[in-house]
């Protein structure tokens, strides 16, 4: 499960491919309901699909090579090596008492992505703020 979790991860990072209903799951959801009705037509989600066959069809030729699809596969496992390598890092940080575990008390000692959205560092995040995290996550990834 752990494995899964960070392949979706890279996947998601990457802007790659991956299931639709991985992609439908959480603010995804929002961007595949493009009128904003509240639900994902078909035509929503076949417009998901083109955008997410767009991704691999790195040169634009209208097909998916081997050797592109290849590419995506080496993009998502370099990915998923980065994502894990930054886990591990992560927690030993944060094991402050050294014992190789990381307690609750641990784990939440330190938010970081709370404390990059929270400019104005009121312990609030605001929706400008949360835009400003996100544009620059999305600015990172390209």
């Amino acid at each position: 499960m752990q494995k899964h979790s960070l392949i979706l991860a890279a996947l998601l990072t990457l802007g790659l491919s991956v299931p639709a209903s991985a992609q439908l799951a959480g603010p995804g959801f929002a961007r595949a309901d493009t009128n904003g009705d509240g639900a994902i037509s078909r035509t929503e989600a076949q417009e998901l699909r083109k955008a997410m066959f767009a991704r691999l069809d790195r040169d634009s030729n209208g097909v998916v090579t081997v050797a592109e699809r290849d590419a995506a596969r080496a993009r998502i496992a370099a990915m998923a090596q980065m994502v894990d390598s930054a886990m591990v890092m992560r927690t030993q940080r944060m094991d402050t008492d050294g014992d190789g575990l990381l307690s609750l008390a641990e784990f939440m000692e330190e938010s970081p992505m709370f404390d990059l959205a929270d400019r104005d560092g009121d312990g609030q995040i605001t929706q400008a703020e949360a835009d400003r995290l996100r544009g620059l996550m999305a600015a990172r990834r390209q």
